[in-house]
């Protein structure tokens, strides 16, 4: 396959290694092994793409240069109707995720909450059981502690 000399081969992997796009660097990859001299079906099968892509690609580099290379479906790639659902579905996973949130937050919450008022009486129990015990001290001719709590109230 011939392969014009728009660029030198080191040029080509050096484009290769810095680029980001994965499609780019791999259209990048088939000029470099079609410039090495490898021929379409060997690439196809390196690189599992069709032979016709290959052709494709390298006939494209040969006639604009690297800028054949570049990705030319459709326009502003940004605005494109799989970009746009790709943004509904994470703005409606964000949503459920913030659903989920709440919800999880909120009962976190609500067994804090009974937690502390739990935690709380147990308290006043005790402070009530002291109090009795004192009393029951203090005056031992008295009823038992609860009956004397339960007369101050």
């Amino acid at each position: 396959m011939k392969v014009r000399d728009h660029a030198t081969l080191e040029t080509l992997r050096r484009l290769e290694k810095k680029e980001k796009d994965a499609w780019q660097a791999k259209r990048l990859r088939i000029i470099i092994l079609a410039a090495q001299g490898f021929t379409a079906p060997s690439i196809a099968m390196i690189l599992d793409l069709s032979r016709r892509d290959v052709q494709l690609w390298v006939e494209r580099y040969n006639r604009e240069g690297l800028h054949g290379l570049d990705d030319q479906r459709g326009g502003n790639r940004r605005n494109s109707l799989g970009n746009v659902r790709q943004k509904e579905d994470r703005d409606s996973l964000l949503l459920r995720a913030g659903y989920w949130y709440d919800r999880a937050h909120a009962k976190l919450t609500s067994g804090l909450e009974r937690l502390k008022v739990e935690k709380r009486l147990e308290e006043l129990a005790e402070v009530r059981q002291r109090r009795a015990a004192d009393i029951h001290r203090l005056h031992p001719d008295k009823d038992a502690p609860q009956d004397l709590w339960n007369g101050l109230y």
